[in-house]
C-alpha cells in the first residue's frame, strides 16, 4: 500500500480496519493537509476551501447511510470512469482556470479541526471523515468532467480549446505518489500549522508545492493544479484514516500462514 493506491481507494461505509497502518503516518498526513489547504487558498485567492459548520457532511452522510460508496474519476480501474457525484442540492461558484462554475470545496468544521493531530478515530470521527471524503470524491468527479481536465472539445464552440494537457484522469495516481513522496520531509518536519505559529513555513511549502506542480516540474495549468491539489488532499485524508485505523496485520499473517486456513 502506498499513495498510488490510497489516492484511488473507494470510500465505503464501515470501519477503517487494514493491515497497512504503518504505511502512512499522522505527521505526514496532517502536514500535507495543512500545506494543501494553504495552497488551495493561494490558488483561489483564499475563497476555497469552504468550511461548513457541521459534524458530518450532510450529502456524504446520506449517501453513506444508504450503504453506497464513492470513488474518484481517476484510477487504473475501468470502474473509476467518471467517478461518483453523490446526489443532493449543490451551489456553484467560479474557480480560476475553469470556464464553468464548480461546487465549492467543502471541508468540515474549521481549520483547527482539519489539522488536529490528536483527534481520535472513534466511530463518530470516522463517520465524519468518511462523509467528507465522499464529498471530495463528488467534487473531483464533477471537476473531472470539465474540458480543462478531461480534454474533450466543446463541439458547439470552436473557440474552446481541448485542455487537460496533463491527462490527469489517467496519470493522477502516479502524480500523487510522486509529489507526496517528494514532499514527505517537508510534511513530516512541519511541527506547527497556521494556527500555532507555523503560518510562514506553511506558506513557503505551499508556494513550493504550487511551483512544483507548475513551471518547475509538472507544467500543469491552473485548473489542473487545482484538481491535483484536491486529489492530494483526498489522498492525505485517506492516508490519515488508514494510519489511525485498526491494525489487522496480525490477522493477515494468520490467514497467510495458517495451514488449516488454507486447507479449509
Amino acid at each position: 500500500m502506498n499513495w498510488f493506491w490510497a489516492c484511488q481507494m473507494d470510500v465505503m461505509p464501515g470501519y477503517m480496519s487494514t493491515p497497512w497502518t504503518t504505511k502512512f503516518s499522522t505527521p505526514v498526513c496532517i502536514g500535507a493537509i495543512a500545506v494543501i489547504i494553504e495552497a488551495l487558498g493561494i490558488l483561489t485567492e483564499f475563497t476555497q476551501p469552504v468550511f461548513i459548520d457541521s459534524v458530518c457532511h450532510s450529502r456524504g452522510l446520506q449517501w453513506m447511510s444508504s450503504g453506497r460508496s464513492t470513488f474518484p474519476p481517476y484510477g487504473i480501474s475501468a470502474n473509476h470512469h467518471h467517478g461518483i457525484v453523490i446526489a443532493g442540492i449543490y451551489t456553484t461558484t467560479n474557480f480560476p482556470g475553469f470556464r464553468a462554475p464548480l461546487f465549492p470545496i467543502e471541508l468540515l468544521r474549521h481549520y483547527g479541526f482539519q489539522v488536529d493531530r490528536h483527534l481520535p478515530l472513534d466511530t463518530a470521527n470516522l463517520r465524519a471523515r468518511l462523509s467528507e471524503l465522499m464529498a471530495l470524491d463528488a467534487w473531483l468527479s464533477y471537476c473531472g468532467r470539465q474540458s480543462e481536465i478531461c480534454g474533450h472539445i466543446n463541439r458547439y464552440d470552436d473557440s474552446v480549446p481541448a485542455m487537460g494537457v496533463g491527462d490527469l484522469l489517467y496519470t493522477m495516481p502516479t502524480l500523487v505518489e510522486r509529489t507526496m513522496n517528494s514532499f514527505t520531509y517537508e510534511f513530516t518536519d512541519l511541527e506547527s500549522t497556521a494556527i500555532d505559529g507555523g503560518k510562514q513555513r506553511v506558506q513557503e511549502i505551499a508556494e513550493k508545492l504550487l511551483d512544483t506542480l507548475g513551471w518547475k516540474a509538472e507544467c500543469l495549468s491552473p485548473a489542473e493544479k487545482l484538481f491535483t491539489l484536491v486529489a492530494m488532499l483526498r489522498s492525505a485524508k485517506m492516508g490519515l484514516c488508514i494510519a489511525q485505523g485498526t491494525d489487522t496485520s496480525a490477522l493477515r499473517d494468520i490467514l497467510l500462514n495458517d495451514v488449516q486456513v488454507h486447507l479449509t
